[in-house]
């Protein structure tokens, strides 16, 4: 991650509430078998175990991203660490190694997977991407973006989707697909994060109104597609499958499952990445900010 990055040491806004008394029930890995107790704004609970010096930590992070309203303008502020993120990281790095952190989703994050977030040179931990994910999902205004419905896969999820393309698909895990793509069906955009095994992360839309693969690549247009053209295999696969199961749900928002004859259109025509690490931090921006219009924070190359 490139030191003048600046939006990910902290999460989206968050508030105190016990996160026993509020279930939001979210598009969880692991087959569904953990659903977390978060509140709808939570982002992430900062815990501290084993010393006096982290047992009473519960930090708050607050950011004034993402905008809920179109005609407000990000400003260079938004993505400035504040004195408070300051104090979590400081109380991140003086941690006892194994201490867990973050517990949300399928993500518990210990000091060393957070170390991505302090360091200059590190990717960006998927587990990190995952927990920030489960964030968007709690925030209603980016479920609904301009009038239409939005729904961002984990990385996981889009991991397993990937892998299905080229292997027969255990008979056990049919019903859980069948409940992802019924999901998927009535959503108008479905943001997939695209994974080049140790090497890069951009974003990928299935624009289902527009018959259209959004790509958003920080690197640009001149990236190789590969893992993308199986990742769409992969899915196409999968609507497949579940629509020849009794469990489908006929009435959806697609008008066509062939998704792997979509359009591909290249949203970012030049690379905007500078450096060789922090492509996970743009496709989380890109993640918040793509509409049906476009991006609504058109963020430069140092963001």
């Amino acid at each position: 991650m490139g030191s003048d990055i600046r939006t990910d040491a902290t999460m989206t806004d968050r508030t105190e509430t016990p996160r026993e008394e509020n279930i939001v029930y979210m598009d969880m890995d692991s087959g569904d078998s953990r659903k977390e107790s978060i509140e709808g704004s939570d982002a992430m609970s900062l815990q501290g175990a084993g010393n006096s010096q982290h047992n009473h930590v519960e930090e708050v992070i607050s950011r004034n991203k993402p905008k809920k309203d179109a005609n407000l303008h990000v400003i260079p502020q938004d993505y400035v660490y504040t004195p408070r993120d300051i104090t979590v990281i400081e109380t991140i790095k003086s941690a006892p190694k194994k201490t867990q952190f973050v517990d949300i989703g399928d993500a518990l994050l210990a000091k060393d997977d957070l170390e991505c977030l302090i360091k200059n040179d590190m990717f960006l931990h998927d587990g990190v991407i995952n927990a920030y994910i489960y964030c968007m999902l709690a925030h209603e205004h980016l479920q609904h973006r301009a009038g239409e419905k939005v729904h961002i896969i984990s990385t996981f999820v889009s991991g397993q989707i990937k892998e299905d393309r080229e292997r027969d698909i255990d008979p056990s895990k049919y019903r859980r697909i069948v409940r992802h793509v019924n999901s998927y069906l009535q959503q108008d955009m479905l943001f997939i994060p695209i994974n080049m095994p140790g090497y890069h992360w951009y974003l990928a839309v299935a624009n289902a109104k527009k018959r259209e693969i959004q790509v958003l690549d920080s690197l640009g247009e001149n990236v190789k597609r590969n893992d993308l053209a199986t990742t769409l295999l992969g899915l196409e696969k999968w609507l497949k499958l579940a629509e020849h199961s009794p469990k489908f749900i006929k009435s959806h928002k697609w008008h066509d499952l062939n998704v792997t004859k979509w359009t591909v259109v290249k949203q970012i025509q030049e690379a905007i990445q500078t450096d060789g690490v922090s492509c996970g931090l743009f496709m989380l921006n890109y993640m918040e900010y793509w509409t049906p219009h476009g991006l609504l924070d058109q963020f430069s190359r140092r963001i």
